[in-house]
């Protein structure tokens, strides 16, 4: 029983990898194929951005070939709530900004989700930077700490926490214990004995003055 669950699984997503193929295949033409296969090709081209900014090579090939593949890792992302609301309001303005481009320069306006979507997911890396530093330090600050190790979230986004896991999010000593960051609290915690404690962050970094 379990066997033909699987077999009939494989099978259903070769047809749904097959049909999604064959929408993207259709964006030249006109009609409701021409719109379809567009729309379909900039998913699969934004789940390819994803991918590659996860620093997930297998991953954004197959969600590339069939981006429902990927619906659980989006639904993960539930977890990170606080943090990505922020970003979301931070990276408005430029995912506003790359769709009335779109919306003005006409041959642009069929390939506007791609290019929005694409312009959020870069913007992401600079401005998740800034909104993680901030939160960082406003909690250090609490903490009665203004130094640590921290990584970038560029290299948080692709590397941390993947198993075997190269670095942490954020590092700290302070009141004699060593502290970590999470993007899921927004918080220091201690660091958990399932991690090494020589797993070092990127670079040391001291929050700015007030």
């Amino acid at each position: 029983m379990q066997l033909a669950l699987i077999l009939a699984g494989l099978a259903l997503t070769c047809l749904g990898i097959f049909g999604w193929l064959w929408l993207c295949a259709g964006f030249r033409v006109e009609g409701w194929r021409g719109i379809a296969g567009r729309l379909a090709l900039q998913v699969s081209g934004l789940f390819l951005v994803y991918g590659l900014l996860r620093g997930r090579t297998s991953f954004a090939i197959f969600t590339t070939i069939f981006p429902p593949l990927g619906a659980l890792d989006v639904l993960q992302a539930g977890r990170y709530r606080p943090f990505l609301t922020e970003l979301a309001a931070d990276v408005a303005p430029y995912v506003i900004g790359a769709a009335v481009l779109c919306l003005i320069w006409r041959p642009l306006r069929p390939w506007a989700l791609g290019i929005s979507g694409t312009t959020a997911l870069l913007a992401s890396l600079f401005v998740g930077d800034q909104i993680s530093q901030t939160a960082m330090c406003t909690s250090a600050a609490k903490r009665g700490f203004d130094h640590f190790e921290r990584t970038s979230f560029a290299t948080s986004l692709a590397f941390a926490p993947v198993p075997p896991q190269p670095y942490l999010h954020a590092k700290a000593q302070s009141g004699g214990q060593t502290l970590i960051w999470s993007y899921a609290t927004q918080d220091w915690s201690v660091l958990p004995p399932d991690i090494a404690p020589n797993v070092r962050a990127d670079q040391p970094f001291t929050c700015p003055k007030p």
